[in-house]
This record gives C-alpha cells, structure tokens and sequence, in this order.
C-alpha cells in the first residue's frame, strides 16, 4: 500500500518528465531534414563548381590575349623595322628608303632577308625586345609548335658572316640552357599557352584580298625584300582549317601605308 507521500512524490515525477509522443523526432521528420540538407549540399556545390570553372576559363582567355598581345606588337615593330632595310619594290622602282640597295652590299650572297612559313619566320630587324644599347643588326626567328601550343622566339646579333648564316634554334632542340644560348649566340624566349597559331604572306605584287589573309601564300622567301604584309591567325582549336575558328591579325609591314612606294623619289 502507497504511503500519500510517495504518491505525490510519484506523481510530481511524472509531471515533470516528458511524454512518450513529444521525446525527439519522428522517423519521418528526420528523413525529411536529411533530404533537405542533401539537396542544399548539392545546390551550394554545383554553384561553387560553375563559379570556379567560369574563373578557370576567363582566368585561360586572358592569359591567352596577354601572350596573343604581345607577340602581335612585337613582330609588326620588328616587321617594320625590316621594311626600312628592304622595302619592297612595286612597278619596278625601289621604296623611298632605296629598296634593297640599303642590305644589298651587306647581305651575303645566298642569304634569304625573309624566309617563312606557315609554322615559321626568319628575318633581319633592327628592333628586338632584348638588344644592346647601341643598337645593331639582328638576326630573329618565330618557331610555331602546334602540338604543345607554344612559340619560340629567337634573336641572335649580327656581327660576322657566320650569323647571316646560322640556322634558328627548332622547338625542342638542346633545350633552354645557358650554356647553349652563350655557345650559338641566341637569346631565346618561350611564349606558352598561345593556342594554334600560323602564318600567311602577301606579296607586293600578288593580287590578294587584303581582308582575307586565311588566302594568301603559306610561304614567302626573298632575297632582298619581305612582304607586303603578314597574317598571323589564332586559333583556341586544332582546326586551323575552318574560317570560323581563326582570328586573324594582319601587320602591314610598310610604317608609311599613305605614301606609295613607288612614287616618291
């Protein structure tokens, strides 16, 4: 028999603990909390993932315009400088700088002033990015490497008859080294990440659409002048066939496009 005592203290327990229906959660309500959070987990992640792809990509195209960018500026200054040396010649007169007579007696016999292809170009400037205070004759050379997506560039001063003659360092050959750019004479630079690049030339003489450089000669090799213009077009795919996936950047080599060469005296 219950004392009145511990029947009330019986009864204050059972006040003060919780009901069997109100202790925690359902089975259904936990499994609806899990979906949520799984699904806010999911949401959250795939912004995260297209944030950082968008990044990636603009953070590659930039990359990609810095390096087109200054490959562009630096051979139309370099072609330019060229043009001074050998103009071009158009109805048989020679440019307002003389022409060809200006390397003539310096060039040896045999010596291309500019050699290209689509892939390559070798030439002779007075402006590079990495000269002697005084200035001089240089020697340039731009090696296009269409699997790795690179350019080598390539200076060497002109001092003897043995640098008219010297073969430009090829991609991949001997490796940038010290010891091989002070043994052959070369100052070399590597541009990466310029996608599929190449090159196309208009003569002077040839009758090509100026505003369609995908046309024009895939090479061009002169002894004493260089072209009229050069078409260097890029390309973020290996489809350098298609118009569609190349831009095009035209260098008209002659500094002074208003006068004609021919007409001045």
């Amino acid at each position: 028999m219950k004392t009145p005592r511990l029947d009330r203290a019986y009864e204050a327990a059972r006040a003060a603990s919780p009901s069997s229906d109100a202790a925690g959660f359902t089975l259904l309500e936990l499994l609806i909390a899990i979906t949520l959070t799984a699904m806010l987990v999911l949401v959250l992640s795939m912004v995260l993932r297209t944030g950082f792809q968008s990044w990636s990509r603009s953070k590659e195209r930039n990359r990609f315009l810095v390096a087109r960018t200054a490959v562009e500026g630096l051979l139309a200054r370099q072609l330019r400088a060229s043009f001074m040396l050998f103009a071009p010649k158009r109805g048989g007169k020679t440019g307002p700088f003389g022409g060809p007579t200006i390397m003539k007696s310096v060039l040896p016999h045999g010596i291309d002033a500019f050699a290209g292809t689509q892939h390559s170009l070798v030439f002779f400037t007075t402006h590079v990015p990495m000269g002697s205070a005084t200035g001089g004759l240089f020697k340039v050379a731009y090696i296009l490497d269409p699997d790795d997506q690179s350019l080598l560039y390539a200076q060497k001063i002109v001092t003897a008859k043995e640098d008219y003659e010297a073969d430009p360092p090829q991609v991949g050959d001997k490796g940038n080294t010290f010891e091989w750019i002070t043994d052959d004479g070369w100052l070399v630079n590597m541009v990466n990440g310029i996608g599929h690049a190449a090159f196309s030339y208009k003569d002077q003489d040839a009758e090509k659409d100026e505003q369609d450089p995908a046309s024009w000669d895939k090479e061009f090799k002169e002894a004493r002048t260089i072209p009229e213009a050069v078409g260097l077009g890029w390309s973020r795919s290996r489809d350098m066939s298609s118009k569609d996936e190349i831009q095009w950047y035209v260098i008209f080599t002659n500094p002074f496009p208003v006068a004609s060469l021919g007409g001045l005296e």
